[in-house]
């Protein structure tokens, strides 16, 4: 039985008017269930035949996550659209530069993609775009 129009409109203005008793309750409930082992051997079971049979969308998803993650965070760091100091703006070799230095250590740290860790992260300072060759001559300096 389909709900009408109105029935739908109820149930969100419920839903937003208690969104954080309804969301705090699924969360108690999903914890509950994640602490049963056979709860959890099922889903990891699901996940990778998920995984197994749908390969090739998963790359595909991800690779249009990371572009987009890419581009979002060249363009706070680098303008709209993103360049390089010197003026260069094609984004397969745009990246982003330790202005201090540091990278290497800093990246070796971190267990997270560092386009993921910069955008948790608020967008620190203390970055810039660079393209391949004007990051190749700084470090060489």
């Amino acid at each position: 039985m389909k709900a009408t129009l109105e029935q739908k409109a109820r149930m969100r203005k419920y839903y937003l008017d208690n969104r954080e008793q309804i969301l705090r309750k699924m969360n108690e409930r999903r914890k509950v269930f994640r602490q049963n082992p056979l709860w959890v051997q099922k889903h990891k079971e699901q996940n990778r035949k998920y995984r197994e049979n749908n390969r090739q969308k998963i790359r595909e998803l991800s690779k249009k996550y990371h572009e987009r993650l890419k581009l979002q965070v060249l363009i706070h760091y680098g303008g709209d659209p993103p360049k390089c100091s010197c003026g260069f703006s094609d984004i397969r070799a745009l990246t982003i530069d330790h202005i201090n230095g540091g990278g290497r250590k800093h990246r070796s740290q971190m267990h997270i993609m560092f386009y993921q860790w910069i955008k948790k992260n608020h967008f620190p300072d203390g970055y810039q775009v660079l393209c391949m060759n004007c990051q190749f001559i700084k470090e060489r300096k």
